[in-house]
């Protein structure tokens, strides 16, 4: 299509309703890799009815920063506590 990365151009989107449209003259279930949740409800939105969600990387990346603020988050507490009286 020459337009990578270009998901919200008017080609990339007449294509995505092309391939719903064969799906259902087809009897298929058209599939999309949803990376976030955004595309995940945009894509069912579109009609997708099967879908793999997430990409490794992410997931691993997005689990980690909340781990992170979890702890950061005790931290802060921990630190809170030591200036109030007791």
């Amino acid at each position: 299509m020459g337009i990578p990365g270009e998901f919200g151009h008017r080609d990339y989107l007449a294509a995505v309703d092309r391939i719903v449209a064969a799906c259902a003259a087809h009897a298929k279930a058209p599939a999309i890799f949803a990376i976030d949740a955004l595309w995940a409800r945009e894509y069912a939105a579109k009609g997708f009815r099967l879908m793999v969600y997430g990409v490794d990387q992410l997931l691993l990346q997005d689990a980690l920063g909340r781990g992170l603020d979890l702890l950061r988050d005790a931290f802060h507490e921990a630190e809170a506590d030591k200036g109030s009286p007791g």
